[in-house]
């Protein structure tokens, strides 16, 4: 994730002056955490067509995805609804553009229930953005139903795509897909999303066609006047690539800036692009932990499953060395903290660390208090949501790299938590999390 630039100057000083005469201001892009309260999902499905085994892509991609326990899907390229859809209303919706004009495009409104009588209902809202082909439309699926729907401009003199709009009480969420080729309207995109959310909260999730850095370069460059109020969520390591040509084009912006929230790519599917999940840290959820000091993996000092073998910090990540971990949540302590082991995706045995100073091993999981810690938030200093892993043993022990040095093999140690090291980014590493529950921060 990464925050906009800086406030301007001026701003910074009216804040500096105003809290100092005990007056609070909230800067629109701090004005809200709210995207940690939804988990949400973009995917761009290149047609409803050629699906596997020869199913629509609503049926083999698209409710997969859903099953996860996403709450609002956007959907690029979506085609045409599924034919097991009850469509509900057809209209047409209008588009304003920026010279006082208009344009008009087709809204299909459906029900749908994929797992039959007694599976969940689904809405789908469809904006029919490619009137000849019917193929490069954007939509949206989710699991209620909007209270209102919307649509923003897509600029570049009328050839742009308009984005489709939902919004669920104070929240607005949009659809997007940028012009190919480079995304040359992203910018525009977001700024029209801004005014038509008029206020309110607000995620814009799609193919931008464009990665995020050259994304944040481009706001600035052409709509500097929000490009500092806005947040950027996107998959980081080795799942940053969301196409299969090697770029990164598939995430969320928002004016909401919330630093519990990560973006993970998810399995590819029948598309040219992976779906990206985005969503608070959860229990049993695969996740690759790397340490702020120097971006070194969690990970075991060799390949192998039994008991006693090291815990260190390495390049290594998803491999044979046990790069995933998942929190195990192991109950609450006698105040109602939760406590959590951190157990290897691979070995599914369990961090140990008995006492202060103590170096980390791996063993089998049972209800010591040197396997049990809390997931502690600290606030975001850069990229991936940022946590510390503290330890049940002792106040203020946390588990961190015994020097944070840069170099591979350094140990894991129970040490203060205000050292430099104790520190860690944590990153979804692409296992389906379904409807497990939200690790719950200390």
């Amino acid at each position: 994730m990464i925050t906009g630039r800086a406030r301007t100057w001026l701003l910074t000083v009216l804040v500096t002056v105003l809290a100092g005469l005990g007056i609070q201001v909230m800067t629109a892009g701090a004005a809200s955490a709210f995207v940690g309260n939804w988990r949400l999902g973009t995917y761009n499905m290149q047609g409803s067509g050629g699906g596997l085994n020869g199913q629509s892509k609503w049926q083999s991609d698209v409710y997969p995805l859903m099953q996860q326990g996403i709450q609002v899907l956007a959907l690029q390229e979506a085609g045409t609804i599924p034919a097991s859809a009850t469509n509900v209303r057809n209209r047409t919706l209008t588009v304003h553009t920026n010279d006082g004009g208009y344009q008009y495009f087709g809204l299909t409104t459906a029900e749908w229930r994929p797992g039959g009588s007694r599976g969940a209902t689904y809405y789908i809202y469809l904006l029919n953005t490619d009137p000849q082909g019917h193929r490069v439309n954007v939509a949206f699926i989710t699991n209620q139903r909007a209270d209102s729907i919307a649509t923003a401009y897509g600029g570049a003199g009328g050839a742009g795509r308009p984005a489709l709009g939902l919004r669920f009480g104070n929240d607005m969420f949009w659809s997007v897909h940028a012009l190919s080729n480079g995304g040359s309207n992203a910018a525009q995109l977001v700024r029209e999303i801004n005014a038509a959310s008029a206020g309110r909260n607000w995620a814009a999730m799609g193919d931008w066609n464009r990665t995020p850095e050259s994304m944040e370069t481009q706001l600035w460059n052409q709509q500097q006047a929000i490009a500092g109020d806005v947040t950027f969520y996107h998959t980081r390591g080795q799942e940053t690539q969301t196409h299969q040509g090697g770029n990164q084009l598939d995430y969320m912006v928002s004016n909401g800036n919330d630093d519990s929230v990560g973006a993970g790519r998810m399995q590819l599917m029948s598309s040219d692009h992976y779906p990206v999940m985005f969503y608070r840290l959860h229990a049993q959820a695969d996740i690759a932990l790397t340490n702020s000091a120097d971006d070194r993996f969690l990970g075991l000092t060799e390949k192998s499953g039994r008991n006693g073998v090291g815990i260190d910090v390495n390049e290594t990540h998803q491999d044979a060395f046990g790069g995933a971990w998942y929190f195990d949540r192991v109950g609450a302590d006698s105040v109602g903290h939760d406590r959590y082991r951190l157990r290897n995706r691979s070995t599914h045995e369990c961090l140990y660390l008995p006492h202060s100073n103590s170096v980390a091993v791996q063993e089998p999981c049972d209800g010591s208090l040197g396997q049990m810690f809390y997931a502690r938030s600290t606030p975001q200093q850069a990229n991936d949501p940022m946590i510390k892993i503290q330890s049940s043993v002792g106040n203020d022990l946390c588990v961190g790299e015994i020097s944070p040095n840069g170099i591979d093999g350094v140990p894991v140690v129970l040490t203060d938590c205000d050292n430099t090291g104790t520190y860690w980014y944590w990153r979804y590493a692409g296992a389906a999390i379904g409807t497990t529950p939200i690790v719950r921060y200390l």
